[in-house]
């Protein structure tokens, strides 16, 4: 919903600091500046979206979850996620609020497969 809300609502100053946000998710050279680039970069959205509840929620639960999902990964889906956010940026960009949503629906359940998968491979050893 945040990236539907940040396609609907977004200025265009807020969509540079979204190129931003991404653009560092790729440069990333360390495990620890990947996972604050990748929180940054959702949270911003969600601030773009200009929806408090929305931006409230995915603080904390990105706080719960980001150590968690890159600390497991092997960093092998870093292009995949890159790919993801290109996607995501673009329909913002483009004010495609159904392109932003659905972008971002598949960028969830996939982290949420590495999530689950590197648990299962930690949990097997």
């Amino acid at each position: 919903m945040s990236a539907r809300l940040a396609a609907k609502r977004g200025l265009e100053s807020e969509f540079e600091r979204l190129h931003a946000r991404a653009d560092a998710f790729v440069t990333a050279e360390s495990l620890s500046a990947r996972r604050r680039a990748d929180s940054r970069f959702h949270i911003e959205i969600a601030v773009i979206g200009q929806s408090v509840r929305l931006a409230t929620t995915i603080v904390p639960l990105l706080g719960e979850l980001a150590s968690l999902r890159w600390d497991l990964d092997n960093g092998g889906s870093n292009e995949k996620s890159i790919a993801d956010h290109a996607k995501i940026v673009q329909a913002i960009t483009e004010r495609d609020a159904d392109s932003a949503q659905m972008y971002a629906q598949d960028h969830f359940v996939r982290e949420a497969r590495v999530l689950i998968d590197a648990h299962l491979r930690v949990s097997a050893h």
